[in-house]
């Protein structure tokens, strides 16, 4: 899935129609999170601190994949069965 926007004015500037767009690629985990509980409830069940798992999620940090990890934890968390990895990957 992916999102197009609109570069939008900053400050005081007018808002004027602008043809220039932005492409954002969601990440699994993101589209599972439309359907799913808080940032701060799955990073409770998770043990992370959401600020973490918000970050995860704007692909800013990387989670652990290590056994444990909190790749791992994340994926238990919304009660996701396949491979860990596979809610970090980019998705149309």
């Amino acid at each position: 899935m992916s999102i197009t926007f609109h570069d939008m004015p900053q400050g005081g500037e007018k808002r004027r129609p602008t043809t220039k767009t932005k492409e954002v690629n969601l990440l699994r985990l993101q589209q599972i999170f439309k359907e799913a509980p808080s940032v701060r409830d799955v990073a409770s069940k998770a043990g992370i601190a959401p600020e973490t798992l918000s970050r995860v999620m704007a692909g800013k940090q990387r989670p652990s994949f290590a056994p444990g990890g909190s790749a791992e934890r994340i994926a238990q968390a919304i009660g996701w069965t396949g491979d860990p990895a596979e809610l970090f990957k980019e998705v149309d």
